[in-house]
Order: C-alpha cells, then structure tokens, then sequence
C-alpha cells in the first residue's frame, strides 16, 4: 500500500503541476493577448489620427478661401454701412438746415 500511496502522490504532484503548467500558459497567452490587443489598438489610434490630419490638411486650403471671401463680405458690409451712416448724417443735417428757425424762407 505504501507504494500505492507513493505512486498516487506522484501522480497527484504530476498532475497538480501540469495543472500549474497549464494555468501559467494560459496567463502568458492571455497576457500576450491583451498586449496585442493594445498594440493593436494604439495602431489604430495612430493611423486614425493620420487619416484626420491628412483630411484636415486637405480642407485647409478650402478653409482659407472661405476666410478670405468672408473677410472680404465683412469689409465691403462694413463700408456699406459707413455709406449709410454718413447718408443718415447729411439727411439731418440738411433737415437741421431746413426747419432750423434761422432759416428764412422767401414768401411773396
């Protein structure tokens, strides 16, 4: 019986360590997994950044284009109303002349 209960406590230790064999494997492999994953991710990350860069490098030009004919609206609207101020000011200024009681009118 004795070496009974040796060759099954050897087998017990023999089993119990490719138990621990097996589970350290499957730690690694997990580990490597997750560091693919990551790797993996980051890639991804990197090229759709690039893809974002090379979309707004493209636009950017078409950005400046607008900018500028927005410039321009801004400056010509500007002016417009420039005008129109200084129309508003002459307009008053020759009814100020006008009804001004100063101003005699000529009645036959």
């Amino acid at each position: 019986m004795t070496a009974n209960h040796g060759a099954y406590a050897l087998c017990v230790m023999l089993a119990w360590a490719a138990y621990l064999t097996a589970e350290q494997q499957l730690q690694q492999q997990q580990q490597q997994q997750q560091q693919q994953q990551q790797q993996q991710q980051q890639q991804d990350e990197m090229l759709l950044l690039q893809q974002q860069v090379e979309a707004v490098e493209m636009l950017l030009p078409q950005v400046w284009d607008q900018a500028a004919i927005l410039d321009t609206l801004v400056n010509e609207v500007q002016q417009q109303q420039q005008q129109q101020q200084q129309q508003q000011q002459q307009q008053q200024q020759q009814q100020q002349v006008l009804f001004s009681p100063e101003t005699k009118f000529f009645v036959p």
